[in-house]
């Protein structure tokens, strides 16, 4: 008998493969993990809505089994999913029926400090829409406060992060966001631990509270000595012993400032035009309050590195860096690169 060559109809199909999904819906639309789930239940994908089934025993770990060939993907069951799991987290302190979620985050000198979900939050919105200049922005989750305005937004990140694009937007509309990893998003989400967040005031630890307080008055004294404001708006402040008299004055940093960006209104005193002959040009630059001296983009930048260093919870240079590095990502995306 002569062997022939099987044409591509004969071969065996090979059936799609299925996933596991980590949290599904009941028929109410209501999140279920599978430690909570019951044989006799109905459970559904929290992205596709397919029909899932639930499966445990001895030798096996409660979990949903999806099956292939929906066109349902991991990846979006899994962002669905820790969505609902999210929003549902918040949901539930708002109607007083489960604990308050708090946010995990690192003080600048590295110690974590769990910060608990502030009151005022009245409602929690799923793919939230808001319109931002010439855009629109979607988030998944809007925390929002009695007038429907965003108190924080967040991001559930499975396979994009948040974009410079996005981040741009975001900046300018000065609107607050945290970015969670799906993976690392616990039931019952009661602890969160961003991976990336922006225009959210620095934490500090209670000793860098301690130090910035006395940092505070020390600024309070100086600013009064060279009558200057302490704490004008748009402006990171710090005490810094001037090079010539080496007498304490204050160096006001804002954002674009090592662009050469022009400091907002109004402008303190010691912020002054000069001319600089290290980059040959006149730019704004901060002045001595007692000798007048110019302290040069070059020597603030090692000044602020080490002010950092010295005080990394201070909370005002934190909020700087932060800025400025969002207003480094929105120039970036300006310019395409």
């Amino acid at each position: 008998m002569q062997w022939k060559m099987p044409s591509m109809d004969d071969l065996p199909i090979p059936r799609p493969r299925g996933f596991r999904v980590p949290f599904a819906v009941d028929s109410d639309g209501k999140l279920v993990s599978p430690d909570a789930a019951a044989r006799a239940g109905a459970y559904f994908c929290p992205a596709c809505r397919d029909r899932l089934t639930y499966k445990a025993g001895p030798v096996v770990s409660a979990h949903f089994a999806h099956r292939g060939g929906t066109g349902c993907t991991p990846e979006s069951a899994l962002h669905e999913g820790t969505k609902l799991l999210v929003a549902t987290a918040v949901q539930a302190w708002i109607d007083g029926a489960g604990d308050r979620p708090v946010v995990r985050r690192k003080c600048g000198c590295g110690q974590v400090q769990d910060a608990p979900l502030r009151d005022g939050i009245a409602a929690v919105s799923v793919e939230y829409r808001r319109r931002v200049g010439d855009r629109d922005i979607v988030a998944d989750i809007a925390l929002l406060d009695a007038r429907g305005e965003p108190r924080l937004l967040i991001e559930i990140l499975v396979s994009h992060a948040v974009d410079a694009d996005k981040r741009h937007a975001l900046a300018a509309a000065n609107l607050r966001w945290i970015e969670l990893e799906a993976g690392r998003v616990a039931y019952p989400a009661l602890t969160w631990e961003p991976r990336a967040e922006g225009n959210v005031p620095p934490i500090a630890c209670a000793r860098c509270a301690a130090e910035n307080v006395r940092h505070n008055q020390e600024i309070e004294r100086v600013a009064t000595e060279i009558a200057a404001p302490a704490t004008p708006r748009g402006y990171a402040v710090t005490t810094y012993s001037c090079w010539r008299c080496e007498k304490a004055t204050l160096l006001y940093f804002w954002v674009g400032m090592f662009d050469y960006a022009c400091p907002p209104d109004p402008v303190p005193r010691t912020v002054q035009p000069r001319y600089s002959s290290v980059v040959r040009r006149r730019y704004w630059a901060n002045t001595c309050g007692h000798c007048r001296a110019m302290f040069g983009n070059f020597y603030v930048t090692d000044e602020l590195l080490e002010q950092l260093t010295i005080r990394p919870g201070d909370l005002t240079l934190q909020a700087f860096c932060d800025a400025d590095r969002e207003a480094g990502l929105a120039a970036l995306s300006d310019a395409g690169t």
